[in-house]
């Protein structure tokens, strides 16, 4: 059996972030270690007096990221909340991976994610198949959607068991 991984990745951001779907966890027991768990740099993160997962690490450009082991791909469902305090760039953006092959993201990413932010102020999904360089933007978002210096944002992806 395929082991799939959820994933956060975020780039030098404020995100404010809720998974629902068949896996949920919208923070209310105040953590991401206990049911469900979510691993990875859990030293930049915090569940904030909101219930709300947010990065809380340094302004210094880096990469960031929590993930959480599932084997749920067919006919799934991602809802996520977003607030950015910063108007994103195309050199300081959110990267949300939705799914990947592989648990850890410093390596070959195969995998779809959600990029919010770049040149034209989109959100836009990707699939990526081995390094960053390979992404492939396979729907692109409406310019200018987040080019505000605060942005908020309800995220839906929805995939089918026919690959839509």
């Amino acid at each position: 059996m395929k082991r799939y991984y959820i994933f956060l990745i975020i780039i030098q951001s404020t995100i404010f972030y809720s998974v629902n779907g068949q896996i949920i966890d919208d923070f209310s027991d105040g953590n991401f270690t206990d049911n469900p768990t979510w691993s990875g740099d859990s030293l930049y993160f915090i569940v904030n007096p909101n219930d709300q997962l947010q990065l809380n690490a340094s302004s210094i450009a880096g990469k960031s990221y929590l993930s959480m082991l599932n084997a749920i791909i067919n006919n799934t469902e991602w809802n996520f909340y977003v607030k950015l305090d910063f108007h994103p760039s195309s050199n300081n953006y959110v990267d949300i991976y939705l799914v990947s092959g592989v648990e850890n993201l410093t390596g070959l990413v195969y995998g779809y994610f959600v990029r919010i932010g770049n040149t034209q102020d989109v959100v836009s999904l990707y699939k990526q198949s081995g390094d960053k360089a390979s992404s492939i933007k396979i729907i692109d978002g409406m310019d200018d959607r987040v080019a505000f210096n605060l942005v908020e944002l309800n995220v839906k992806v929805t995939k089918s068991s026919g690959n839509n």
